[in-house]
């Protein structure tokens, strides 16, 4: 089982040709209001995957955005997913998709998740794997040890500072997350350094240009894309990688592969508006049709599945 712990929130999401200079005005086109956050956005893909998973986030509030919200959450399959109660609006998360795909996103709620958390809401098991992003901050951190505690393995998303991994467990995070590094080689350096700080795999999550694979021991992969097949949002993206590279772990695949289903999760995440909705045969289907980028990326990777395994 994957407890997938942290953000749910609302997404507003609207394309625009471009973002408007100080002043100006720039027309937006029809809004799509879907279901979001990291921890909502990785579990409705996993479940859709046929992945056992369990749901525990934040606070939703109260009003029409929560009741929006649980409509939402119950049309994606997780209407079983935990939170706390709270007197408060909905947390939202407004995004403004260009042509290219990228997206600039402005937020509400999101400063207060790590107090409106859902850690007392935790399994009693602490299942195979718990996931946690970086908007619930120290209770993310809490959850990681409680799941340590329990035997549980940690995938841990955009938490760059004081996450207490161990050798077996997962760190990701992308561009957007780290302050610094701009180019491929500046990333790739950070990916090594994060690698050796927190004693576990990084992956550093590029878009298009793929991802970068870094073990403690110095040793990095640089792994390319699969190519999606049609640009139109790149929402929840790095969400469908992390929920990829989890169905892989949870059917017992190398990590190869896992890094594998995870750029074919991705790619497809940006062939919509909002994060994704697709069962298994879709990815499946995805891979199969581009054999060459297939063995690119497992070319790529060769020896990351022995490093991985003989570090945990």
């Amino acid at each position: 089982m994957v407890i997938v712990y942290g953000t749910i929130c609302l997404d507003r999401i609207s394309p625009i040709e471009r973002l408007p200079a100080s002043g100006e005005y720039v027309e937006l086109g029809k809004e799509t209001i879907a279901l979001g956050g990291e921890a909502a956005n990785t579990a409705m893909l996993l479940r859709a995957f046929g992945a056992d998973v369990t749901l525990v986030g934040n606070s939703i509030g109260v009003g029409s955005g929560a009741e929006h919200l649980r409509r939402l959450l119950e049309s994606s399959g997780l209407g079983d997913a935990v939170f706390p109660g709270g007197d408060h609006d909905a947390p939202v998360c407004h995004i403004y998709v260009e042509p290219d795909g990228q997206r600039t996103m402005f937020g509400r709620g999101f400063a207060q998740m790590p107090d409106r958390n859902g850690l007392a809401l935790l399994p009693e098991s602490g299942g195979d794997w718990i996931c946690t992003d970086g908007n619930h901050g120290s209770a993310s951190i809490k959850a990681i040890e409680w799941a340590h505690d329990r035997g549980a393995r940690a995938y841990v998303m955009d938490t760059l500072e004081g996450a207490p991994t161990r050798k077996s467990d997962i760190c990701q995070t992308s561009p957007n997350w780290v302050d610094g590094p701009d180019s491929r080689g500046q990333m790739h350096d950070f990916a090594v350094e994060w690698a050796a700080q927190q004693g576990c795999l990084v992956l550093v999550t590029l878009g298009a240009g793929g991802v970068i694979a870094a073990m403690p021991g110095g040793q990095s992969w640089s792994i390319p894309a699969i190519e999606c097949p049609e640009i139109i949002d790149s929402t929840g993206a790095g969400d469908a990688f992390r929920s990829g590279v989890l169905l892989g772990l949870e059917m017992g695949e190398p990590m190869d592969r896992c890094i594998l289903l995870g750029l074919g999760a991705g790619s497809l995440a940006c062939t919509n508006m909002g994060a994704l909705r697709a069962d298994r045969s879709r990815l499946e289907s995805l891979l199969d049709e581009a054999p060459n980028q297939v063995n690119n990326a497992l070319s790529a990777a060769s020896g990351l599945a022995e490093a991985y395994n003989s570090a945990k």
